[in-house]
């Protein structure tokens, strides 16, 4: 499951500010960590409808201990996620600004990342090259697809 593996990938690296996210691997994120959050809020809604108080107390203590933990692994996610456009991570302050902040904002989360390496890292989707094997050994030289 590509979803909750992206998910906790993101939940690792909360404390790496530096590198590059994939706009698949952020969003992945962003979905996972909705639908937590919409279960979480339907139980605090749910507990408060059935006047269930004690479970209402650990309904919303579960939820606000969700917010609070999961606030450094969404900030480092976007912040990684505008590395990968060439940004700054300073971009994630647009969303600050009244009225048009929040929609530049999201217009900078979906476009898409820089080809190949950029100052904050190499590309997420370049596949990793083992330094230790001989890279030319492993084309097929036969093969009607290779260019030359």
């Amino acid at each position: 499951m590509k979803l909750i593996n992206a998910y906790i990938d993101a939940l690792k690296k909360w404390k790496h500010w530096d590198g590059r996210t994939s706009c698949r691997d952020y969003w992945f994120f962003e979905i996972v960590h909705a639908i937590i959050v919409i279960i979480l809020v339907s139980l605090c809604a749910v507990c408060i409808m059935l006047d269930f108080t004690t479970l209402t107390v650990f309904a919303f203590i579960a939820a606000f201990a969700y917010a609070g933990l999961s606030l450094a692994p969404a900030v480092a996610a976007q912040i990684r996620r505008f590395h990968d456009s060439n940004r700054s991570g300073g971009c994630f302050f647009i969303q600050f600004i009244p009225t048009i902040g929040g929609v530049w904002h999201f217009v900078l989360l979906v476009l898409p990342g820089t080809k190949g390496s950029n100052q904050y890292g190499p590309d997420p989707y370049a596949p990793e090259v083992d330094e230790n094997v001989d890279q030319d050994s492993l084309k097929d030289k036969t093969s009607p697809y290779t260019f030359e």
